[in-house]
């Protein structure tokens, strides 16, 4: 799956990327996969293999990435901070 972000630099998605290492979350900027210079801004995110639950926990810990970079680069966090307890284990298996 891609995440794209669109907007970002560059400094950006590898903070995001870092963030996400640190908490043990396997994501990895697309731009080595693309020929063009500049590469849109965006990650690749993997879940093969992993249960609800852990794509629930995972989904979280994005979420905070996604903050500590707002927060880093935008020096706010967002209005509408996602929270795990927003999507619920059932509903994510149907989507």
């Amino acid at each position: 799956v891609v995440g794209w972000l669109p907007g970002w630099t560059p400094g950006m998605v590898d903070a995001f990327v870092d963030a996400a290492r640190e908490r043990n979350v396997g994501v990895q900027s697309i731009a080595p996969h693309f020929r063009r210079v500049p590469a849109p801004s965006g990650v690749l995110l993997g879940y093969a293999g992993s249960s609800p639950k852990q794509l629930g926990a995972a989904a979280a810990l994005i979420g905070e990435c996604l903050n500590v970079v707002a927060k880093a680069y935008l020096h706010r966090v967002p209005k509408r901070r996602w929270a795990p307890e927003d999507v619920s284990t059932d509903e994510m298996q149907r989507r």
